[in-house]
């Protein structure tokens, strides 16, 4: 079921050969700690990627696998714009991954929230001089934003819903 996995796998990773079985495609890594969902996300194959979550699912720690940067599968999917669908999926199966950060220490709310103050920079600087509400900060209605705008606003919702419920979570 994952031939477009392998396929990328024989092609990108530093691995033996037949490291990346059915048997064990989601926690085998290649010397620099890459796993099929790693490189699922990277590349934005995101049926197989959601395939691979949903198997993930019953391993303990396989979606909090990093590689040797720090970098889980939720962090790669924030960091090169993997499908909403593909974050959504990966913090319902392990919330927790909300708080793991990167060797930089850069959690996933933080890198969304860069992104954020980027497009809103961006923003601020093509905006017309009389006209304020082109800004984020003036954003009273999520609807009427498109693009990456509105990606990183579903993101950021995703993640502080997943925040705030691991949180809760922790209390009780």
């Amino acid at each position: 079921p994952y031939r477009v996995i392998k396929i990328l796998l024989d092609t990108f990773c530093d691995c033996k050969q037949n490291a990346f079985s059915d048997s064990n495609l989601l926690t085998n890594q290649d010397p620099q700690g890459w796993t099929a969902l790693h490189i699922a996300v990277l590349y934005g194959v995101e049926d197989e990627a959601l395939l691979l979550i949903i198997d993930a699912c019953s391993i303990y720690g396989a979606l909090s696998i990093r590689n040797e940067f720090g970098w889980t599968p939720l962090l790669l999917a924030l960091r090169y714009g993997s499908s909403t669908r593909i974050i959504k999926a990966l913090l319902e199966a392990d919330v927790s991954s909300v708080t793991i950060a990167n060797q930089s220490g850069t959690s996933p709310l933080f890198m969304r929230w860069c992104a954020w103050q980027k497009i809103d920079n961006v923003l601020a600087r093509s905006a017309i001089a009389f006209n304020p509400r082109t800004s984020i900060h003036a954003v009273d209605n999520p609807n009427n934003l498109s693009g990456s705008f509105r990606k990183c606003w579903d993101d950021m919702l995703c993640l502080l819903k997943a925040a705030s419920f691991h949180y809760e979570a922790k209390l009780h």
